[in-house]
């Protein structure tokens, strides 16, 4: 019966793998893996300063749930999976044992390291290495840490994936995804009008995770975290970064360039383009050591 087949993990496995091949995502994605690297890497500096100036509430509001239900503690060993330009990385180690720091890209690896020397915290460790490619029992990462954390990370994009998360902790999991669009309106705006189709993918997988950690026997509290941001850069700088988000899925051709900049500057006044933009991300934390 279909409503058997519900409560089973290969269901909703099956699912997410569907749901992430079928998305805007994978359908229009034109670059390699390693260029995508190379990607994150050459835009590491603007994106660090971009997300410490944007996070701080967020990152400040995930530390005190953490800390408030007792899974972030002075003694804890906290692993960080994609751990960027370390946004969480840094002030989490202020408030336990260790941290170890993962990311694929070198880029967002150097200004971590360079953060956390210039702050003097020498209690985190920091691994460059994609996320998929560590084998935990070699690296002697396998149950090392008493909570496993990611967050808007693509690094926790399929089974193998959070299943590593999982026999990587010896307590608690933490993961936190979009519940909805992740990106102001104008990007979406220009999708649209690029490749003539609405992007309706929730590219976090949400429902799927959930579902497929409460299958698998385990019982997630989510909390959901809303937030509103405003951005007002001037137009040369949106223009920038509209076509840099597309870079991954088309080629940048003098009419998209021409389609970008009449936008922004439509929208614009005196120069600057203002957006506000609500966020609702889906916090979920889960004890590897209960299971139904």
């Amino acid at each position: 019966m279909e409503s058997e087949k519900i409560v089973t993990p290969e269901f909703w496995k099956s699912q997410w793998e569907s749901s992430r091949k079928s998305s805007f995502y994978a359908r229009k994605k034109i670059r390699s893996e390693s260029e995508t690297v190379k990607f994150w890497d050459d835009m590491a500096p603007e994106y660090g300063k971009m997300t410490s100036e944007r996070s701080g509430d967020r990152v400040q509001r995930v530390i005190e749930l953490l800390e408030r239900d007792n899974i972030l503690t002075p003694d804890a060993r906290v692993l960080d999976v994609g751990c960027g330009p370390g946004n969480y990385a840094l002030p989490v180690a202020r408030r336990c044992t260790h941290v170890t720091a993962l990311d694929s890209s070198s880029g967002m690896c150097d200004i971590l390291e360079k953060e956390a020397e210039n702050k003097n915290q020498e209690n985190i460790k920091v691994i460059c290495n994609p996320w998929g490619d560590i084998d935990l029992e070699k690296e002697s990462l396998d149950k090392r840490f008493d909570l496993v954390f990611a967050s808007m990370t693509p690094a926790v994009w399929d089974y193998d994936s959070l299943n590593k998360m999982i026999r990587a902790s010896d307590r608690y999991c933490c993961l936190i995804t979009t519940t909805g669009k992740g990106f102001g309106n104008s990007r979406y705006d220009i999708w649209r009008k690029v490749f003539q189709e609405e992007n309706t993918t929730h590219q976090s997988g949400f429902i799927f995770i959930f579902n497929l950690l409460f299958s698998l026997g385990y019982r997630p509290v989510v909390q959901y975290l809303n937030f509103v941001w405003d951005r007002e850069d001037p137009e040369e700088k949106v223009v920038k970064r509209l076509l840099r988000s597309l870079w991954l899925y088309t080629e940048i051709t003098p009419d998209i360039t021409e389609l970008v900049t009449h936008y922004v500057k439509e929208r614009s006044e005196g120069g600057i383009f203002r957006e506000k933009a609500d966020t609702c991300l889906g916090m979920m934390v889960w004890d590897v050591n209960i299971k139904e």
